[in-house]
């Protein structure tokens, strides 16, 4: 099951930001990232072309100023909004399903209908992913006992994600995890989202 990889990259990011005293703080910032993949899934359903996209990009900078903000690391609003933007980008970039599905929305009821369905899935995986890809840069920097500034985090978040298998593996946990969220019934109701 693929949240053993959240989780352990979600206690990994703890331990080097010497949190692993509180011992729910781990559980707290998967926590952050389940719900926010799960936000993702509600909109791959905004009805507007383009608008499923941008909303999951503001998603994924919330995700991360969550992140940092339950381990105590400052995080400004300008490198979220960037980090989000090329973590979310590049993570897309390898889901080819995107811009048809997005597209399909421009047929008023059926086309919604499938987009949504369509988007479902790549939503999950590419939030899941943001943020396991987010929590191990962090970690690796923290580990490194680097200063957190926009280039080193930038440039960290960059050199991951040229790494195509470590990607790979990542995107595959993440469509592991949805399917397995979805067999379970955590996506299957409004409650899920809570």
């Amino acid at each position: 099951m693929s949240s053993l990889s959240l989780i352990q990259a979600a206690y990994d990011l703890a331990v080097v930001a010497d949190k692993a005293t509180d011992a729910a703080v781990h559980k707290r910032v998967a926590d952050i990232v389940k719900l926010h993949a799960k936000i993702a899934i509600a909109s791959a359903w905004i009805p507007i072309p383009g608008a499923d996209l941008a909303a999951m990009g503001t998603n994924t900078w919330t995700m991360y100023a969550r992140i940092n903000r339950t381990l105590g690391i400052p995080f400004s609003e300008n490198l979220s909004k960037s980090l989000a933007t090329g973590v979310g980008t590049n993570l897309l970039s390898s889901l080819p399903i995107l811009g048809v599905s997005s597209v399909l929305k421009a047929i008023p009821g059926i086309g919604t209908v499938a987009g949504g369905m369509l988007l479902s899935l790549p939503l999950y995986t590419v939030t899941l992913a943001a943020g396991i890809v987010y929590m191990r840069v962090l970690a690796a920097l923290l580990k490194k006992e680097s200063k957190l500034t926009e280039v080193n985090l930038k440039e960290a978040v960059d050199s991951m994600l040229k790494d195509s298998g470590a990607v790979k593996q990542v995107i595959k946990a993440a469509n592991r995890e949805y399917r397995s969220a979805k067999a379970a019934g955590e996506l299957n109701h409004r409650e899920s989202l809570k």
